[in-house]
């Protein structure tokens, strides 16, 4: 304490006092539980909000009891550093109800209000190991498992932000779209029956952040050989990159035309192209080269993502082949990083930077936009206006220029102007088709 004076301020006078603390005065949250089987119960709860604890909380206690039998009560005392528990040695298909509360030094808080759940029975046939398998920014790939001797149609629900998403009985995976990027979620997999007598696991996950919001650009006609060289966008790094991908898709052909049923790669099943990234894979790629129809391919891996990139020139990047483009084939092609992540148990985070195809018969010549409500579109064998034909000119220009001043750095940076410039000329769908 100071008086304040005409003169300022005078000297401070300074008296400690010691709160005595007291007993909590609001309870635990139990949240939504981890996995139930036919004998446990896996508890997760939030501690007493800040207003309501009355000091350092120094342990829980959790009471629970058979539904039926309210008089026989049992008491579990967890230390303050835990924030879930296990109910083991239960029984059966029975319903038991449980409530929690938080001590100080002064004693114990209120109970929170009781919670129902209900065990399964005893031979019930559950899946199990419920996981998060793939992450990207507005999709996730969940997957689980069954008893080998599993035959069963029962179907089940995904459950997450007030959503419901039925899976077939008989299926291992589900991949969820439409997500926000950089968000938490939890997903719960649970049965048709009610919310006691049903299956509940739970997984939580975040999805990747929107780190590639340009489509690259096709920089120029084909080649010869077929290759395609295409101005990749540039990336400002907020997060921990492992490696980027360049991934080529090529198209299936149905009654005379090419079809993509993808809006995004996010709603493709990428799960079997992410395994064949790793070393103890990549003799399933090979394998898949060789099956009936085209499917997709890594092309090459970069730590850094170069400033422009040729499809099919057939050289191998970091272990990954550039496989020459076919004749007559119509391919989509994405980038895809991949995050470094601790959260996903194992698992990656994966961002997709997606090109849909377009439509390679039109003539674009003289126009940049095309109809409202429809994505504008652009055939890498057309020169559309002269202003894409004199961007073309000056890359050659800058790539003769770098080739001379590979030490002044200026060619470098006069290229990365022109990226900037030939991004402005982006279209909302990238495809591109060899000819002979």
């Amino acid at each position: 304490m100071a008086v304040k004076g005409r003169a300022g301020f005078s000297e401070e006078a300074v008296k400690e006092f010691a709160i005595p603390g007291e007993a909590p005065k609001g309870y635990p949250l139990l949240i939504e539980p981890g996995n139930i089987s036919s004998v446990t119960i896996q508890l997760n709860w939030l501690p007493p909000v800040l207003a309501e604890k009355n000091g350092d909380i120094t342990k829980y206690t959790v009471a629970y009891w058979v539904a039926e039998i309210p008089e026989k009560v049992l008491e579990l005392d967890l230390p303050s550093s835990q924030s879930s528990c296990l109910l083991s040695n239960l029984k059966p298909n029975t319903v038991y109800e449980v409530k929690i509360r938080a001590h100080t030094s002064k004693g114990p808080g209120p109970y929170s209000p009781s919670v129902q759940y209900r065990t399964f029975h005893l031979n019930q046939v559950m899946p199990k190991n419920f996981k998060v398998r793939m992450v990207t920014k507005t999709s996730v790939l969940l997957s689980w498992e069954f008893p080998e001797n599993y035959n069963s149609i029962t179907p089940y629900k995904i459950q997450y932000n007030m959503q419901t998403v039925d899976v077939d009985g008989r299926t291992t995976k589900k991949l969820i779209t439409n997500l926000k990027p950089k968000t938490h979620y939890t997903f719960t997999l649970t049965n048709h029956g009610n919310s006691l007598s049903g299956l509940q696991q739970n997984v939580a996950v975040r999805t990747a952040p929107n780190m590639l919001g340009v489509k690259p650009l096709v920089n120029a006609k084909a080649q010869l050989d077929g290759s395609i060289t295409v101005v990749l966008p540039d990336v400002e790094m907020s997060e921990s990159v492992r490696h980027y991908y360049i991934v080529v898709v090529p198209l299936r052909k149905l009654r005379g035309q090419f079809l993509n049923p993808w809006g995004s790669p996010e709603e493709m099943d990428l799960e079997q192209l992410v395994q064949t990234i790793t070393k103890q894979h990549r003799r399933s790629l090979r394998y898949l080269r060789h099956l009936e129809y085209p499917k997709p391919f890594v092309a090459a891996r970069f730590q850094s993502l170069p400033g422009h990139f040729t499809l099919g020139d057939q050289k191998n990047y970091d272990g990954f082949e550039n496989k020459a483009l076919e004749v007559g084939q119509k391919y989509v092609f994405f980038i895809m990083a991949m995050l470094e992540s601790a959260e996903v148990g194992g698992s990656v985070l994966i961002v997709y930077q997606h090109s849909p195809p377009l439509d390679p018969t039109q003539d674009h010549q003289g126009s940049r936009q095309g109809p409202p409500g429809k994505p504008s579109t652009l055939d890498h064998q057309l020169v559309g206006g002269g202003g894409r034909r004199r961007l073309e000119e000056d890359w050659k220009k800058d790539l003769e220029e770098d080739q001379k001043k590979k030490t002044s750095g200026e060619g470098e940076d006069r290229r990365k102007k022109r990226r900037k410039l030939a991004i402005v000329f982006c279209y909302t769908t990238l495809l591109f088709l060899v000819n002979e």
